[in-house]
């Protein structure tokens, strides 16, 4: 049996389609004449673009008017090709003409093609020619049945020089003599033939560099191997300061299936009966939620006298709406002006209505500073009883932008008129003219879950807080409970993660919003193509391809937090390229079971990384599963 399911796995890797490759590059010869390198230049190599390539400029001289590139397709798949050209200044260049068609198939051996850029006669000038090649690469998963696009732009100069100007020649006798080449190196238009003494001379110096190559290669592997033993043991020692003899090795399972089944779930009594999960009626596109809240909500209690809070309000909703335009255009999120004064309004709104004069409130410790935002501890007097009342601030330093400081307020405030023992809410905004504002919060003495968990231990160690499996199950059960008020009130939190709760002595965790956690946490979070700021190490599949966010987006980076609550918040899928990310749980890769978590524990994580949707289970029902878990736990211990 073993034996045939080997050869079973064997056929099916053989029958897995290839993701399609091309290999585009400049030969030696051609390097040569216009760089004076001997050397060749690999634009895309495998699939991989070489942008320090594809952003440097060449110079053509007046001598030389056809450029040679080299490309080839390494697998069966088509990958279509579409070639332009652009001159900055036509009145330098005749019209520019290619040797192949401007639309085809990259062929799959290897082949020449070339750019004929010939000089109007009598012209002395320069100008940019720009060569763009657009490649339509197929089955980019998960989106197997579209095509990716993908635009290769070469940058070249070229100069004209009227004496010098050289009469068309017949390209194919341009490419023999550039392709030309012996032991010795390649040879060039206009070079004499080269000797023998030149011939032995190439071959001793070949011998040589490609001795120097070999020690080199050898040098550079021992040194990564080093490097990496070392770094291990380092990890590995200061792991074992904080947690005993937890293993950080990093594993990942791949699921045998496209999917996961929430029958094939270890555990039988909870998941069997998974009904289809109900989406938000409305969400944001955005990471931030703008869903306005109903009157089920209750209204917050004033804070305060505001003092001049009606001139201050225009001076603040203009800068948050000249914050949120420029936010949106540079997020490239679609952006409408009623979409966009709907934004301003709520945001001015709730400032207005949380106002606190910024004379009462005192900063007292800088807990932790980003590159233009930070967060600390403060005071805010009372001025009727003469008390003061502990806060946590978050505000934006004065090299902020108007931009930072309005995403800050928009952030700030999303949790504003929500009251749950487990959700974090803002208490107000202090405010003064011409500084930034500070958003208050309750005081919570460990401000941030992530931190405070890379203090604690699973093992008996009297010098560091230490936690049971009863622990997490509990921690993970406050969260589930704040996760399900803010789906019942039809919002996503949209960036569920252990930075973004916080704790106290007493195990009380709370889930807060995400004001500030890019600037606070940049490594983890990271910009793709798209050029949105975004945790993709803790997103669902379909909300790092679209960007859109449903209760089930958030029960998947449920089950990272989950994951990082028995880890003692070590970092997800520490090894893979958030480029990466898409694919990886594509092909069905998950982060493995951490050591010492249960197995029912962890099938709470795998089912909340199933990939469809509506698999995943809702927030309701992981918290019937948890109540239960904790019931059995109570049995044993």
């Amino acid at each position: 049996m073993a034996g045939w399911l080997a050869v079973i796995t064997a056929l099916l890797g053989l029958l897995s389609p290839a993701r399609a490759s091309v290999n585009l590059w400049v030969s030696r010869s051609e390097t040569r004449a216009l760089l004076g390198l001997a050397t060749e230049i690999f634009y895309v190599q495998e699939g991989v673009i070489n942008e320090y390539a594809m952003n440097f400029t060449v110079i053509v001289p007046s001598n030389i008017s056809d450029l040679h590139f080299n490309w080839e397709r390494t697998t069966r798949k088509p990958v279509e090709y579409n070639i332009s050209l652009e001159v900055a200044d036509p009145s330098v260049l005749d019209r520019p003409t290619l040797n192949i068609r401007s639309s085809g198939t990259v062929p799959q051996d290897h082949e020449v093609f070339t750019v004929h850029l010939p000089c109007r006669p009598g012209v002395t000038a320069e100008t940019d020619v720009r060569l763009h090649i657009h490649l339509l690469l197929p089955r980019q998963p998960p989106l197997r049945r579209r095509k990716t696009n993908t635009l290769l732009t070469f940058r070249r100069t070229r100069v004209c020089r009227s004496e010098t100007t050289p009469p068309a020649e017949p390209p194919d006798q341009r490419r023999t003599e550039l392709m030309l080449e012996d032991a010795a190196g390649p040879t060039r238009l206009g070079d004499p033939p080269p000797d023998e003494d030149t011939a032995s001379s190439g071959v001793l110096y070949m011998a040589i560099g490609c001795s120097c190559g070999v020690v080199l290669v050898i040098m550079i592997i021992l040194a990564v191997v080093l490097s990496r033993n070392s770094a291990a043991k380092r990890r590995k020692r200061a792991l074992s300061d904080t947690s005993g003899d937890y293993d950080t090795t990093h594993h990942y399972m791949q699921v045998p299936t496209p999917s996961y089944s929430c029958h094939s779930i270890r555990s039988t009594h909870h998941y069997a009966s998974l009904r289809p999960l109900p989406t938000c009626p409305s969400y944001s596109s955005q990471k931030t939620v703008t869903t306005p809240l109903g009157p089920a909500v209750g209204q917050t209690h004033s804070l305060g006298s505001h003092g001049g809070a009606a001139t201050f309000g225009q001076s603040l909703s203009h800068s948050v709406s000249q914050g949120l335009s420029h936010s949106s255009a540079s997020s490239g999120q679609p952006s409408s002006s009623h979409g966009s004064g709907q934004r301003v309004r709520d945001v001015g709104e709730r400032v207005s209505e949380l106002m606190v004069d910024r004379r009462r409130v005192e900063i007292e410790t800088v807990l932790k500073e980003g590159n233009f935002g930070r967060i600390a501890t403060g005071w805010m007097a009372d001025t009727e009883r003469g008390e003061k009342e502990r806060l946590i601030v978050k505000y934006a330093s004065d090299r902020a932008s108007p931009a930072q400081v309005s995403l800050l307020l928009q952030e700030g405030l999303v949790f504003y008129g929500l009251r749950h023992k487990n959700l974090q809410s803002v208490l107000g905004v202090a405010v003064e003219e011409r500084a930034p504002p500070l958003v208050l919060y309750p005081y919570v003495k460990h401000w941030n879950l992530k931190q405070f968990l890379q203090t604690c231990s699973f093992g008996s160690r009297s010098d560091v807080r230490t936690l049971t499996v009863r622990d997490v199950v509990d921690l993970a059960e406050q969260v589930t409970q704040a996760l399900l008020y803010l789906h019942m009130q039809n919002i996503c939190h949209t960036d569920i993660a252990a930075r973004n709760c916080c704790i106290d002595d007493t195990l009380h965790v709370k889930l807060a919003d995400n004001a500030l956690a890019r600037d606070l946490f940049p490594e983890d979070y990271c910009c793709l193509a798209d050029n949105i700021n975004r945790s993709i190490k803790w997103m669902a599949m379909e909300a790092i391809l679209t960007n859109q966010y449903t209760p089930a987006s958030d029960v998947w980076s449920f089950g990272v937090l989950l994951w990082e609550l028995t880890t003692l918040a070590q970092q997800p899928y520490v090894e893979v390229d958030p480029f990466e990310m898409a694919s990886f749980l594509d092909e069905g890769y998950r982060l493995a079971q951490p050591l010492n978590c249960p197995d029912k524990l962890f099938s709470v994580m795998a089912v909340c990384w199933t990939r469809e949707p509506e698999e995943r289970p809702t927030a309701e029902q992981i918290l019937d599963y948890l109540h239960s878990f904790t019931k059995q736990l109570s049995h044993y211990l």
